[in-house]
């Protein structure tokens, strides 16, 4: 089972385009080629981020999109919840009268732990987190192309 699907990870990919080029409109067909993300695929989730306000579409020949709020201000939970769905370690854990064993369930504590820890972690780590440590990545594999000279 992967906690992530491969339509959030192509968004992460897409978002952290637009947030390097913050205000700039960018299109689909170049944030698909830039991230490695299927055209097609990346018009249906560039849809999706756009109806949760993530990013704004900008009309015209140098139109795109961009990010509808600074990096900063943009959570892997938000994402992750635009793309797929909430996030949500148990359907037992999703309301009330979804498991009739709630009362005497020797898991559901540890469950309802984790979700918490799960989504506390996620709703702190920013669009701009991922860019930040993108960055230095990136320089650490360019000192590493230097060094092999």
């Amino acid at each position: 089972m992967d906690f992530l699907r491969q339509p959030t990870d192509y968004a992460f990919r897409l978002l952290v385009a637009l947030a390097q080029a913050p205000g700039k409109p960018i299109s689909s067909r170049t944030l698909a080629s830039e991230g490695s993300v299927p055209y097609q695929f990346a018009s249906k989730i560039m849809q999706k981020l756009h109806e949760q306000s993530l990013v704004e579409s900008i009309m015209g020949p140098f139109g795109g999109f961009r990010l509808a709020r600074p990096a900063e201000q943009v959570t892997l939970l938000e994402i992750i919840e635009a793309v797929q769905g909430p996030v949500v370690v148990n359907t037992c854990l999703l309301g009330q009268d979804t498991c009739q064993r709630r009362n005497i369930c020797p898991v559901r504590d540890k469950l309802e732990s984790l979700q918490k820890t799960m989504v506390d972690y996620l709703g702190s780590v920013t669009l701009a987190d991922m860019v930040a440590d993108g960055t230095k990545l990136a320089k650490q594999f360019k000192k590493g192309d230097k060094n092999k000279k």
